[in-house]
């Protein structure tokens, strides 16, 4: 049974691409990406190009993954390196791919599947290797560094299929600078070594405030000695939280307080012939509720100790899997212009072990460890055949091959 109607394969055909929010950062790089991409072969596919950089940040877990499987262990110096290089080569690599496909006349919305598809499990391989640089033990640091990342972003596609427009950054801060702070974090990692984020910062100014009585009095209990233990580790996890509040209060504002303009577009594409999407701030409520629960169960399942929830790195494949299965039906389903509902099975799977985790009295029912290599396996395959199913009934539709360029958008005729 195909994932997509022929309604949603005719919505592609009228999907038209709105990025917004470019930063300093992105227009000084502008004129490097324009020479990179002059000096590729124009036989060379634009999904290929976005395939090898995933490859590269795949390859750099794998590794990470390997010196590391419970993030408690630091890893050989290169490792970090590695880490950042593959960072910084997946950033380029995922702003070439779309240069190339207007180069060569190949632009079409399975290249903006692609893309979009790719970042969405990037995402979760990105944060795995930042939790291994920082030096996080699976506690709050590690559950929190996943929802600082991970909604910001599913958000950002949230606000896409409700505005038309995909922002990218506020005009300081975007998509760029945060690719360029996680390869500094990693690159910080081999020159200073992984104790350097166990330092406690904070220890100096909360003892300064103990020694102020005016001030010490009217602080909760337990604060100073809190702030004097917190690692610098926890202190950028923090940081990065706050960062992520402020540009998930600008996707709600500009959802449900859209201004002039961005109302007027929205009434107009909900009055178009052949767009079957549902607008409104009821039904943006509904699928922030149906993210979030996505998000909740991710959350529950890699707080669980290792005892009950099995190996960690099992648990945050599963997560992060069905995180980019959720994101990636959220990207097609704006550009078929459909409705968007999650898949309810992956929650299932993750519901399933997450239970059997906090089951009270004798422990677990199931063996955590098998259960969790069973529930990434579920998750992982479901994802893979979305993804192989989706492209393959696309490109049937549109006529064209995902890996190559076919003759006739050779000559310039796109589809």
């Amino acid at each position: 049974m195909p994932y997509l109607s022929k309604q949603a394969l005719s919505g592609l055909k009228h999907y038209h691409y709105k990025p917004g929010g470019y930063t300093i950062l992105d227009n000084w790089h502008q004129p490097l990406w324009n020479y990179a991409v002059s000096c590729l072969p124009t036989w060379l596919a634009p999904n290929v190009i976005t395939l090898i950089g995933l490859s590269s940040v795949m390859v750099a877990n794998l590794i990470s993954a390997y010196y590391s499987p419970d993030f408690q262990n630091p890893v050989p110096t290169w490792v970090y390196f590695a880490m950042a290089f593959a960072g910084f080569f997946y950033l380029h690599m995922d702003c070439l791919d779309g240069k190339q496909a207007r180069r060569t006349g190949s632009s079409s919305p399975l290249g903006q599947l692609f893309d979009h598809g790719c970042d969405s499990l990037v995402v979760q391989l990105v944060v795995s290797q930042l939790m291994v640089s920082l030096g996080m033990s699976p506690d709050w640091r590690l559950v929190l560094g996943n929802l600082v990342v991970f909604t910001p972003f599913v958000l950002a596609h949230w606000e896409e299929y409700h505005t038309g427009h995909m922002v990218y950054g506020n005009g300081l801060w975007g998509v760029t600078e945060a690719n360029y702070a996680v390869v500094l974090l990693h690159a910080a990692a081999g020159v200073l070594g992984p104790d350097f984020w166990a330092r406690t910062p904070l220890a100096g100014v909360a003892a300064r405030l103990a020694l102020t009585p005016a001030v010490a009095s009217r602080l909760p209990a337990g604060l100073l000695p809190g702030l004097a233990r917190l690692p610098l580790n926890a202190c950028a996890v923090l940081a990065l939280g706050g960062m992520g509040c402020l540009m998930v209060g600008e996707q709600l504002g500009r959802v449900f307080f859209p201004c002039p303009r961005l109302a007027a577009e929205r009434a107009a594409a909900a009055a178009e012939a052949g767009d079957h999407r549902q607008f409104g701030r009821g039904v943006a409520a509904s699928h922030l509720a149906q993210i979030a629960s996505t998000l909740g169960l991710g959350a529950a399942l890699v707080a669980l100790p290792a005892g009950a929830g099995g190996p960690v790195r099992l648990r945050m494949a599963a997560f992060g899997t069905a995180y980019a299965l959720q994101l990636t039906r959220l990207i097609m389903a704006h550009m078929a212009k459909e409705p968007f509902r999650v898949a309810g099975w992956p929650l299932a799977a993750m519901g399933l072990q997450v239970a059997n985790g906090l089951l009270p009295g004798a422990g677990p029912l199931l063996r955590p460890a098998p259960l969790a290599a069973a529930v990434a396996a579920v998750v992982v395959a479901g994802y893979i055949h979305y993804v192989v199913s989706v492209i393959r009934e696309v490109c049937a539709y549109l006529g064209i091959r995902a890996l190559t360029i076919t003759p006739k958008l050779e000559a310039g005729k796109a589809a």
